[in-house]
């Protein structure tokens, strides 16, 4: 019988998706609060998906999210 691997997303995964289009600091630690996510992690997540070009930083304290939803082709990004 062939072994069917769930394709379960982690919290950095969770954490992109749950993002909106536009976003402040204030807003991604809400979002990472509600993922039980320490602002330490937000903050590493957040400069880690800026590096990867996942979001955008439009100016001081304003990010833009590039992804509409994650799919196979990007997950591979994040690691």
């Amino acid at each position: 019988f062939p072994v069917t691997i769930l394709n379960q997303k982690n919290k950095k995964e969770k954490f992109l998706e749950a993002l909106p289009k536009e976003f402040n600091r204030q807003k991604y630690l809400e979002v990472a609060n509600v993922l039980s996510i320490s602002t330490k992690s937000a903050e590493a997540y957040i400069t880690e998906f800026v590096k990867k070009n996942l979001v955008h930083r439009e100016q001081k304290d304003q990010y833009i999210r590039i992804l509409g939803q994650l799919d196979c082709s990007f997950v591979n990004v994040l690691y």
